[in-house]
């Protein structure tokens, strides 16, 4: 039993070092990154503004800025604790929902090929600032799953071990006998 809170305390530990590592030198980075990558976005999409500057879709223009700003600004905070949070407020406020429908209603009947394009770019890096905010946990979740795993196959194998035939235990293990 020592054995194994050793084993346990030690991956617990390296998981704390890993998790320290990702959120304080990998995190920023692919943060930045991925910060970068919105900032052109927005660029182009200022660029399209202007090159449709008369066509009726500033709402679009005006809504999809929004968003990537929004996103420039939450972006440490986008994992699933927010996502929980938004999914609670989706739910019991309708001024929000509706004005949700409205805004997906409004890229739904834009015409520009383009806004189409910054919007799915959008929504990708959106996902993979998620994915990057709530990848320590990983390191938390694998060991119980490992754990886990090792426990259902020493169930498996005891409960089959318990049914060996008359003999046959002597043959696997010698020094009993």
């Amino acid at each position: 039993m020592t054995m194994l809170l050793v084993v346990l305390l030690t991956a617990f530990l390296v998981c704390s070092i890993v998790h320290i590592g990702y959120e304080n030198i990998i995190l920023p980075l692919l943060l930045k990154k991925y910060k970068y990558k919105l900032f052109a976005l927005r660029d182009h999409l200022r660029i399209l503004q202007i090159k449709y500057k008369d066509s009726d879709q500033k709402p679009v223009f005006d809504c999809l800025q929004n968003t990537i700003n929004n996103t420039l600004a939450f972006a440490p905070s986008i994992d699933g604790f927010l996502l929980l949070k938004f999914r609670g407020e989706y739910k019991k406020n309708k001024e929000l929902r509706d004005a949700i429908e409205k805004n997906i209603d409004l890229f739904n009947r834009c015409s520009i090929s383009e806004i189409h394009s910054i919007r799915e770019e959008m929504s990708n890096i959106f996902r993979a600032i998620f994915i990057s905010n709530s990848g320590s946990l990983i390191f938390y979740i694998l060991p119980i799953f490992f754990l886990l795993f090792i426990i259902d196959k020493i169930s498996e194998w005891t409960y089959k071990s318990m049914f060996m035939p008359e003999g046959e235990m002597g043959k696997v293990a010698p020094s009993c006998q």
